[in-house]
């Protein structure tokens, strides 16, 4: 067996990086190349899609209210939002192995604004018309 002196070493070992270099550079070179180098490429960056006619009807949504005859009495209210998905959705979703018979009606948004020790939304109920603000659900 014959010794390999450190110059041989050192380009062997550069060989070998150089040659995992260009495994993983090659196809993002290639792809650079083919999006900005050849005509091949979306024309104007245009979606090309097309409207549903007749549009589609969005499903029923039931908004629960307590009956308190003529609204909310004047106060300050902590307001705690649930996105529940339909019964119809939640049975297939147990149907299917992804949701618990006992989550008939999982919040979609995972409880993160229906705490009610820690509320992220408040109003003010006055005894006149009272206009709301918009609640952004940002997370």
């Amino acid at each position: 067996m014959s010794a390999v002196t450190p110059g041989e070493l050192r380009a062997r070992n550069l060989r070998t990086l150089a040659a995992l270099a260009a495994l993983f550079l090659a196809p993002l070179v290639l792809a650079f190349f083919t999006y900005y180098g050849t005509g091949w490429r979306p024309s104007a960056h245009v979606n090309h899609g097309r409207l549903i006619t007749p549009a589609r009807p969005l499903p029923q949504v039931a908004l629960e209210r307590i009956d308190l005859g003529e609204g909310a009495p004047p106060g300050e209210y902590d307001v705690l939002i649930e996105w529940k998905q339909a019964r119809k959705q939640a049975k297939e979703d147990v149907k299917h192995g992804t949701g618990h018979p006992s989550q008939k009606s999982a919040d979609r948004l995972n409880g993160r604004y229906a705490d009610p020790k820690q509320p992220r939304f408040h109003a003010v109920v006055k005894a006149e018309t009272n206009v709301l603000p918009a609640f952004e659900l940002t997370d």
